[in-house]
């Protein structure tokens, strides 16, 4: 898990960076998790991280980048 919080301290850095509030918002929360080793919230925060990621980059118009 510590991997895991630390790729989720990155990607809230960046996040926060690029005014992405939300995205920045499920990172500190799966972060959080990972450092808690609470594994069943590191599920829910990562199904959230990953829908928050998809619709801030179909916002910033990069719709295949979102896979």
């Amino acid at each position: 898990l510590q991997r895991l919080r630390s790729h989720a301290h990155a990607l809230k850095g960046a996040s926060a960076n690029l005014r992405a509030r939300a995205v920045a918002a499920a990172a500190a929360r799966l972060e959080a998790a990972a450092t808690a080793a609470d594994a069943a919230t590191c599920r829910d925060a990562a199904a959230t991280l990953v829908r928050d990621y998809r619709r801030a980059v179909e916002f910033l118009g990069g719709r295949d980048a979102a896979g």
